[in-house]
């Protein structure tokens, strides 16, 4: 009888019509982009990093997309596939078929176009494997992975050639400042060297440091410190920085081997890559 009493007391207090009350917030509509489609949409999906949305026509094409609206690709999944669900990663979904009665698990080999032109490269430049690797001086699983790319070029001398791009981390206080000395460094036809030095001192950075690294290699020292800021290796690190930002990488290291990014940077991962892919080719 208490808690009948207790709840009618409580109802009592709330006001007469708290859906129509005077003070409701506005809410406004506001359509940022309309994508046109041919077919009629039967899914939609947004991958849970935020990377790419997808949608599914009724024809079982699935259309890529950029977060701002731009057509990426699309794949023909086949008719009578209705559903798309997202996963933890951009390049794996899930897709059903309603009609089949079927639920497959796919992945998505993106294949990125990356203007390596004018950038630092060691190896030769019609090497059948680009490895293109967006890197942080002060990141320790960059420098771990520089020593992985540096045995490879060893390996794979004919083969292999890597392509670095800076990706300096806003979180590291020195990571910009070695960015831009290594790109100074390479005005002085040094930048290999000088990138091997910042590896090897990576949880030790410091414009002290970075001074010491130019000293030890008897680099002008002035030269590069007046180079560090000239207007070529500015614009080298911020097209670095649109790459990152059109790519929607998100962290370092990041690897693409022929535009195709790889995930396991292990040793056995990149042999076994080149394995299988100079296998295929002797195949053909």
């Amino acid at each position: 009888m208490r808690k009948t009493i207790l709840i009618l007391m409580l109802l009592a207090m709330l006001p007469p019509n708290p859906v129509l009350c005077e003070n409701t917030t506005e809410i406004r509509l506001n359509v940022v982009k309309t994508l046109q489609m041919a077919l009629r949409p039967v899914d939609i999906a947004v991958a849970l990093n935020g990377r790419r949305v997808f949608a599914l026509t009724e024809a079982g094409s699935l259309l890529i997309y950029s977060p701002d609206g731009r057509l990426e690709g699309s794949v023909q999944l086949g008719e009578g596939t209705d559903i798309i669900k997202a996963t933890p990663r951009d390049d794996v979904l899930l897709v059903g078929n309603s009609r089949e009665k079927t639920l497959r698990i796919i992945t998505l080999d993106m294949i990125q176009e990356i203007d390596t032109s004018g950038l630092p490269v060691k190896g030769p430049m019609d090497a059948p494997f680009e490895i293109v690797v967006f890197s942080d001086f002060e990141c320790p699983s960059c420098a771990e992975l520089a020593t992985v790319l540096d045995q490879l070029t060893v390996e794979y001398p004919e083969q292999v050639k890597v392509v670095f791009m800076n990706y300096p981390l806003r979180s590291h206080r020195h990571s910009r400042a070695a960015a831009a000395a290594a790109l100074a460094a390479g005005r002085q036809g040094r930048f290999w060297e000088f990138h091997d030095a910042l590896f090897d001192n990576h949880d030790r950075l410091s414009p002290q440091k970075i001074d010491e690294i130019a000293q030890d290699l008897k680099l002008d020292t002035a030269r590069l410190k007046r180079e560090m800021s000239h207007p070529e290796v500015t614009a080298a690190l911020n097209r670095d920085a649109s790459a990152v930002a059109r790519l929607g990488i998100s962290g370092t290291p990041t690897v693409f081997v022929n535009g195709k990014i790889l995930r396991n940077h292990s040793m056995k991962s990149f042999q076994a890559l080149i394995g299988r892919q100079t296998a295929g080719a002797e195949k053909k």
